[in-house]
C-alpha cells in the first residue's frame, strides 16, 4: 500500500482541504478519491457527490464539481491504485475527463496502462449515477443494487465507491478478466496529474 507519507494536505483555491500524492510515479497527483479505513460512508446522494465528502487523512470523495474544475484546467491524466488480498495495483489514463453537471458528470477516460485489466473504459462516455440520480443503462438503478456511485454502464466493470468490507458485487470491486470481480478491495486512491 503507498505509504502514508508520500500524502501531503494542502488546500485548493475556496479552501477545499486536498491530499497530494508527491511520490508515486513522480509524484504531482491531487488525490480525488480515497479508501482506507471504511469510516465513511460512500452510499450518498447526488448532492453529496457533487460537494465532496469525508476527510482526506481518511477516507473521502473531492467533490464531482472539483473533479470537473480541475480537469477543464489540463488535470488529465488519472492513476488508480488499489490493493486486493495484500497485492499492489495500478491503472493509468493518460486522457481523463469530466464533464460538468449539466451534463450529469459524464466521464471520458482513455490511454491506458497498468498492471491490472482495463476495467474503468467499460464506463468510458458515461454519466454519474446516484441512489437519487439515475443516469445508468440498466432498467434499475445500479447505484441502488450496488451499493455505490459511479459513472455505471449496466452495471460495472469498476466500483471504487461500493460498499466497505462487503465481499460481494455491492463491495469495492474490479473486474480483472472474463467474468471474475474482485471484491472487498482494501485500499484505493484515484488521482489526477496536470500533463
Amino acid at each position: 500500500m503507498p505509504h502514508k507519507s508520500s500524502r501531503q494536505r494542502f488546500v485548493l483555491p475556496g479552501k477545499i482541504q486536498a491530499l497530494c500524492d508527491t511520490e508515486t510515479d513522480g509524484g504531482g497527483r491531487i488525490i480525488t478519491q480515497r479508501r482506507v479505513r471504511g469510516d465513511v460512508d460512500f452510499y450518498r446522494s447526488w448532492d453529496d457527490y457533487k460537494r465532496g465528502f469525508g476527510t482526506p487523512e481518511t477516507d473521502f470523495w473531492i467533490g464531482n464539481d472539483i473533479i470537473y474544475d480541475l480537469t477543464s484546467q489540463g488535470y488529465n491524466e488519472l492513476r488508480i491504485d488499489f490493493v486486493y488480498k495484500e497485492t499492489d495495483y495500478f491503472a493509468q489514463y493518460t486522457s481523463f475527463n469530466l464533464a460538468d453537471e449539466s451534463s450529469e458528470y459524464l466521464m471520458t477516460i482513455g490511454g491506458y496502462s497498468g498492471n491490472v485489466y482495463d476495467s474503468m473504459s467499460f464506463h468510458n462516455g458515461y454519466k454519474f449515477t446516484t441512489f437519487d440520480r439515475d443516469n445508468d443503462l440498466s432498467g434499475a438503478n445500479c447505484a441502488v443494487d450496488f451499493h455505490g456511485a459511479w459513472w455505471y454502464n449496466q452495471c460495472y466493470f469498476a466500483n471504487l465507491n461500493g460498499a466497505w468490507a462487503v465481499a460481494n458485487n455491492s463491495g469495492i470491486s474490479w473486474r480483472p478478466s472474463g467474468n471474475v470481480f474482485w471484491n472487498n478491495l482494501t485500499f484505493t486512491e484515484m488521482k489526477i496529474r496536470h500533463i
